[in-house]
């Protein structure tokens, strides 16, 4: 990135391969599937970064498997992937859109990585990255935490890869760790860095359910979002000293606005992937909405006109955030606060606009009637049928949170 007084250049040079951005999408956040890809494609994002791949496709770990909340996320997805052969045939495709493609490359045991890596750098991806640090597989340790088997599978990946070559580590949380880290990338040297993975092992529970949120390894899973901004920043900045700054890095981790973006820059990245804050795009957001009320003939018409819009408001408010939660135990209520219990605020609002029609019960009426709150009602059915006519997926459930939201596309998936 460069800048001069009236100009900011945001593009990056990262193993050779220019970036029109410095800013991409992290492996694994909505990149699996080729209308994931596809829609990174035709996006402003500097690249098209795939999800991890596999030999064999992958389902995934069992559902619920993704939880936001208000620290981040927390997810143990288990590489749902189409398979290396799939994205061999997409890689071409995908090379249309006239950004790099980043293949990242996974795998159950060391065998896999060259064998997977062997083919798809056969069909030109611009760069390849090495995932070392996937925390959510039952009964598979994170490579990255074995220094030996590293550098003995960069080794064996790098003799089969032509283009630049990459990897992906896992958090390290001791100097020590950085230093032997950085002496076994010495030894067997790759072209840039992307780090961090999510943190691994983490476990949220929900107190007002009493259970843990997410429910393969139960309820471990990788911790990514805000919180682990500050770990990330750390990995990236004693990297690029072990390296005296000679070998790109992408950052990831925590980033989740333009401020966070820069700090990753300032701590030595080249570039910078957005995970968690990707998905969190999945929050639904109301942009406009019509109501058209027939309420005979309104007395003071703005009075009227603004009580529809209250309710309009609260139906919103309603239908994405507001979730009570009652004690099973003893029926009160356990979030009796505006901390925990979620509203619509003022940077939420919409477009709103309340129509009257002098007409009530089918013929003209000019006598006395208030309109009270039945407005909210229909709301709450309008917001369910935008998010289906917006992407096919029936909501069933209130409020309609991302997790909701990625479960009923996915469900949306199965049936189709």
């Amino acid at each position: 990135m460069t800048h001069s007084h009236d100009t900011v250049d945001l593009s990056c040079t990262i193993a050779g391969v220019r970036f029109p951005l410095c800013l991409m999408n992290a492996s694994g956040a909505l990149c699996v599937t080729r209308e994931e890809l596809e829609a990174l494609g035709r996006s402003r994002t500097g690249a098209i970064v795939t999800k991890s791949m596999t030999l064999e496709a992958r389902t995934g770990n069992p559902e619920p498997r993704y939880y936001p909340f208000a620290g981040g996320s927390i997810n143990s997805m288990g590489l749902p992937n189409l398979g290396y052969r799939a994205y061999a045939e997409l890689i071409p495709a995908l090379k249309t859109f006239r950004k790099p493609v980043i293949a990242s490359v996974a795998g159950l045991c060391e065998d896999d990585f060259p064998e997977i890596a062997r083919t798809i750098a056969r069909v030109g991806p611009d760069l390849v990255e090495v995932n070392l640090s996937c925390p959510n597989i039952p009964g598979k340790p994170q490579i990255g935490y074995d220094f030996e088997a590293s550098e003995r599978l960069i080794r064996r990946v790098r003799a089969v890869v032509a283009c630049p070559l990459g990897v992906k580590l896992p958090p390290y949380f001791d100097p020590a760790h950085h230093a032997a880290m950085a002496k076994v990338l010495k030894r067997a040297p790759v072209d840039f860095l992307s780090l961090i993975n999510s943190v691994g092992n983490a476990l949220v529970i929900d107190p007002d359910r009493e259970s843990v949120v997410i429910k393969p390894k139960g309820g471990f899973g990788g911790l990514g979002g805000p919180g682990i901004k500050p770990v990330a920043l750390a990995n990236v900045r004693a990297f690029w000293k072990a390296f005296d700054g000679r070998i790109p890095i992408i950052g990831v981790g925590g980033v989740a606005s333009g401020t966070d973006a820069f700090e990753h820059l300032l701590a030595g990245a080249s570039a910078v992937q957005i995970g968690t804050a990707y998905l969190l795009s999945y929050n639904v957001k109301v942009l406009k909405m019509v109501a058209v009320n027939d309420c005979g003939i309104p007395i003071n018409p703005l009075t009227v006109e603004s009580q529809v819009i209250g309710c309009m408001i609260q139906g919103v408010s309603w239908a994405l955030w507001e979730n009570r939660i009652l004690d099973r135990n003893v029926g009160t209520m356990v979030n009796p606060n505006l901390e925990s219990y979620k509203i619509l605020s003022a940077s939420d609002m919409f477009e709103a606009h309340s129509l009257l029609t002098p007409v009530a019960n089918g013929g003209q009426n000019t006598s006395t009637a208030g309109i009270g709150e039945p407005p909210i009602t229909p709301t709450l059915a309008a917001v369910a049928n935008a998010v289906y006519n917006a992407t096919g997926a029936r909501v069933r459930r209130l409020p309609i949170t991302p997790d909701v939201m990625l479960a009923a596309l996915a469900d949306a998936k199965r049936r189709a």
